[in-house]
């Protein structure tokens, strides 16, 4: 029986090809990162902020500006828990509270997944914030 060399795991032992470089480079120029949809569209709901991810695939948002605020319900956001269930039960969005990292006052947002369902979970945290009062 002959042996069998894997390649599957692990990194390969040689450059990246020059025209993959430049490939890269000219994506990334052009702007074709799901970090720049999302982070524009978070900018554009003003109760929410970020700080920028270094190298994830999520964004950290701040959302301490929005607790104490209450849902179309009637119930009151104390926490970025209550926040993350609000948009799950109002908006159909789903977020993971901040706190689990230890980070209360945030929710972490992640991007990995289709720009257009990015840009429609955007629209609706942004309609879901604006019936806070």
């Amino acid at each position: 029986m002959r042996s069998i060399i894997t390649l599957s795991q692990g990194e390969p032992d040689f450059n990246t090809p020059e025209h993959i470089c430049q490939a890269a480079i000219k994506a990334i120029n052009d702007g074709h990162t799901k970090y720049t949809v999302v982070v524009g569209l978070i900018n554009a709901i003003p109760e929410l902020s970020y700080d920028t991810p270094k190298g994830a695939f999520y964004v950290f948002a701040k959302c301490q500006g929005l607790l104490g605020k209450i849902t179309p319900l009637g119930n009151t956001l104390d926490t970025d828990m209550d926040f993350a269930i609000y948009l799950m039960e109002y908006a159909g969005v789903a977020v993971v509270p901040g706190s689990g990292f230890s980070s209360d006052g945030f929710i972490r947002i992640s991007y990995a997944s289709s720009e257009e369902e990015l840009r429609r979970a955007c629209a609706s945290i942004h309609e879901a914030v604006e019936k806070l009062t």
